[in-house]
């Protein structure tokens, strides 16, 4: 059920920055119409209106941070295994071919905290606690948190305080 979670909370996530930035330059654009300044709020809207590649890359460290976590015991379960076939199948449905493709490159990676800490290191700090909450799900899954999932938490935490 942790990637499955995971996987949903990702595509919100992903979903609601994208909403708050648009937002966001509306509000921008619409203040510097207002008061004069048209050629400023056409760069506004370019500047903060993100990417497909932005979008992507979220996905992507998103991927190697729950990959890393499901991989900290060593194994995927079936129900893991299960989740990530519906997530491919929910991003071919959505025309994202490349994404389908990546996912299965970095299942194949069993990508270890290391590699799935320098997709975070791409983000601002305030994008740790969604990061959290993908190793929390996903750790936490089974209800059991095993010896080699404790070591995994314990880098995280150790991460999180280098960027604070």
């Amino acid at each position: 059920m942790g990637l499955e979670r995971m996987f949903s909370k990702v595509m919100y996530t992903v979903e609601s920055q994208v909403t708050r930035r648009i937002s966001n330059a509306a509000t921008k654009k619409i203040s510097d119409i207002f008061s004069g300044k048209k050629k400023t709020a056409e760069k506004t809207e370019k500047e903060v209106t993100p990417s497909t590649n932005e979008k992507d890359k979220l996905i992507i460290a998103s991927l190697y941070v729950g990959f890393a976590a499901s991989y900290a015991d060593g194994v995927l379960d079936d129900q893991e295994i299960k989740s990530i076939d519906k997530f491919k199948e929910q991003l071919a449905a959505n025309g994202n071919q490349d994404l389908v493709i990546e996912v299965m490159k970095i299942k194949g990676e069993k990508p270890s905290f290391e590699d799935a800490m320098k997709h975070v290191d791409e983000f601002p700090k305030d994008m740790l606690s969604f990061f959290n909450g993908i190793i929390d799900d996903i750790l936490n899954a089974d209800g059991q948190v095993s010896e080699e999932e404790k070591v995994f938490l314990e880098k995280w935490e150790q991460y999180k305080t280098k960027r604070a």
